[in-house]
């Protein structure tokens, strides 16, 4: 699953090269030559990305808490998000935060006065979390799985072969179900008039990413300790395949709904159910083709965090720069992607790899 990890990290980088040709998606950096290809390819890419990142995390926590205690598994884990989120969010995004003020808006701010001015505003505002707002996540989740792994061994052992949770689990029915739990943060959503979606402690802290993304991470715990889900989950069941088209057909024809009404509720269910299976199918291919000892999956996975902290700036740069060439949409996206990936893993195979220091800042190791 390490190898999952990586690519989904890495998917990253392919994910906001597109943002910049997507007319739908509000972005740092937007080209007047928008390419609907790109914006339907993100849009689909962005539902089943960050959820499978978040199953594979679940499952990776309880591997982890039943070899370590908990108090090692916390300094473990905290050390490989805490250091690299405040060395990347007080360097790259900086540097990206500035470029911005002086190159794409034109401002022209010395940089000592950005420094004390512009940027603690943004800190403020919780501007400076940009693409490292998984990372506040995680914090968050791997607290939560400590307590549940701590609370939740007596209700397992009651609950795990009863009829209710096996029918549940047999053909991976219990994703019929979950998106009906997952629709009752629109409930939250709906009535609380915008205060879910406020991002709170310097953008520490979004309770609605900590809502949408749970039931992906607690679904990855389940799938640790219950090797009999693990065995469903492997196989596509007949009814998946034709759910997934229908899922696809109904949330297209209603996308785009707001509100809270029958059509707005029926799209969510169809994405949110899309969504699960295609975090399986994620699962059942890594497993059939990258589940493998590999010298090139193994660099990879250990370059993805580079490359997922350096792409952002890169990203933006390349995009902005590329605004005023004219050319294909698609050729634009390739030339800011490759160059992108080049430039990040570049870094991390002459820098990262070479320079201790340099390794504990971006990869907390």
């Amino acid at each position: 699953m390490d190898s999952m990890r990586a690519v989904l990290m890495m998917l990253g980088v392919v994910l906001h090269a597109a943002y910049i040709f997507s007319p739908d998606t509000e972005w740092v950096v937007t080209d007047p030559q928008s390419s609907e290809f790109l914006n339907v390819f993100s849009h689909y890419m962005r539902m089943f990305r960050m959820p499978a990142f978040f199953v594979i995390s679940g499952f990776f926590s309880i591997m982890s808490l039943k070899r370590y205690d908990a108090g090692t598994f916390l300094r473990a884990r905290l050390q490989r998000i805490v250091i690299p989120l405040i060395s990347a969010g007080l360097t790259l995004n900086v540097a990206q935060l500035f470029y911005q003020e002086r190159v794409m808006e034109g401002r022209p701010t010395p940089f000592l006065d950005f420094l004390l001015h512009v940027f603690p505003q943004r800190v403020l505002d919780g501007g400076w979390v940009q693409h490292l707002w998984f990372l506040n996540t995680l914090v968050f989740y791997f607290i939560a799985a400590v307590f549940i792994y701590q609370l939740a061994p007596p209700f397992v052992e009651k609950w795990k072969d009863s009829r209710v949770l096996d029918l549940l689990r047999r053909r991976c029915r219990f994703m019929l179900v979950l998106p009906l739990l997952l629709m009752g943060w629109n409930v939250v959503e709906h009535y609380g008039h915008g205060w879910a979606d406020t991002t709170l402690l310097c953008g520490i802290l979004n309770l609605d990413e900590l809502a949408i993304y749970f039931p992906y991470f607690v679904l990855g715990l389940w799938l640790y300790v219950d090797p009999k889900l693990q065995e469903e989950f492997h196989h596509l069941a007949p009814w998946e395949a034709v759910a997934a088209v229908l899922s696809v057909i109904v949330y297209s024809r209603f996308r785009g709904a707001h509100g809270f009404h029958a059509a707005s509720l029926l799209q969510h269910y169809c994405e949110t159910l899309f969504t699960l299976i295609s975090t399986q199918i994620c699962f059942i291919g890594f497993r059939k083709y990258a589940d493998r000892d590999s010298k090139l999956f193994r660099y990879l996975a250990d370059a993805s965090y580079t490359v997922y902290l350096f792409h952002h700036v890169c990203v933006v740069i390349l995009g902005s720069l590329m605004l005023q060439v004219t050319m294909m949409p698609e050729l634009k996206f390739l030339i800011i992607l490759s160059s992108s990936l080049l430039i990040t893993l570049t870094i991390h195979h002459f820098l990262i790899l070479r320079i201790p220091l340099l390794r504990f800042m971006y990869n907390g190791k």
